[in-house]
């Protein structure tokens, strides 16, 4: 599936990759939505994949869901969505703060587990964090993390990262 892009030059196009993107001054501020599948790597404990582009200081994100769109070859292949306030790379040291997953105290629907895109788990199972949270002073990374010692798990999962928040447009990162 194509990247929808809305843009200011273009309208909408399509684009190489996968998700939703507005650009530029199309919604400069208000309400955002962005929306990717991502790849994952397996690792230990790193950063297994990530949002390509951050959010601005300033936004209130509202709501944070993590959908299964592809199982892995192995079972329990764990993963966690985490905010930081620095850009990371896949593969670097895991970090952030946990927005879904087992350790984010603020997951309030369906529940608060950790994301299962093993041979185990449920194509299409979502977990939603719809607690608001306030980046007054500082911008949002939104990453994947390996939620445990994945490094020997074979396949590719995916999972499905959708963002909502109000405050400035995404920045390509």
């Amino acid at each position: 599936m194509p990247k929808v892009v809305i843009s200011p030059k273009k309208g909408l196009v399509q684009s190489s990759g996968k998700g939703l993107d507005v650009e530029g001054d199309t919604a400069k501020y208000g309400f955002h939505v962005l929306s990717e599948d991502i790849d994952l790597a397996l690792a230990n404990a790193l950063v297994a994949g990530r949002l390509s582009r951050y959010i601005p200081a300033g936004a209130v994100i509202t709501r944070v869901s993590g959908v299964v769109s592809k199982l892995g070859d192995t079972a329990s292949s764990i993963f966690n969505v985490c905010v930081s306030t620095t850009e990371l790379a896949v593969g670097a040291a895991a970090a952030g703060t946990e927005y879904l997953g087992a350790s984010a105290g603020a997951t309030t629907l369906p529940n608060g587990a950790d994301i299962n895109a093993g041979s185990n788990g449920v194509l299409g199972e979502t977990q939603l964090n719809d607690t608001a949270v306030d980046q007054t002073t500082n911008a949002a990374y939104v990453v994947v993390n390996n939620a445990g010692d994945l490094s020997l798990h074979e396949g590719d999962p995916r999972v499905t990262v959708t963002v909502e928040w109000f405050g400035l447009a995404s920045v390509a990162i």
